[in-house]
């Protein structure tokens, strides 16, 4: 699967400008597409259709409630959805090192945005 930035889609026939290449990842949020990816430009997250230029002005929490997830970003975006179902059995999974974020793409983000040295690995080579 390919995602095109210019206009948010995903899938296999998507144009893309081979010369300005992304890289990134993406998941469902609730039915919310959320697509992290970099570019010659910087670290870009679109989610809502809209789209976040995080350069580190931009603050991305994820907090957890009673019942359910709250991803958000800034006071623009708020996204809520139920706990992943892997984390119930996640005391019994026996890939070493396995954490909440490998199965909660929201934590992922905010984890990797609030740690310097994992952002600057995202950052490296633009």
């Amino acid at each position: 699967m390919q995602f095109d930035p210019t206009d948010g889609t995903i899938g296999p026939e998507c144009e893309i400008n081979r010369d300005d290449a992304h890289s990134g990842y993406y998941d469902m949020l609730n039915g919310t597409l959320v697509v992290l990816f970099r570019n010659s430009e910087g670290i870009t997250l679109q989610a809502g259709g809209r789209i976040f230029a995080l350069d580190g002005t931009c603050p991305i929490e994820h907090r957890i409630t009673d019942s359910e997830c709250v991803f958000t970003v800034g006071n623009d975006l708020e996204i809520r959805y139920p706990f992943p179902p892997d984390w119930e059995t996640l005391s019994w999974d026996p890939t070493p090192h396995v954490e909440r974020e490998d199965f909660d793409f929201g934590l992922h983000i905010a984890n990797v945005m609030s740690d310097p040295e994992r952002t600057a690995l995202l950052r490296a080579n633009l």
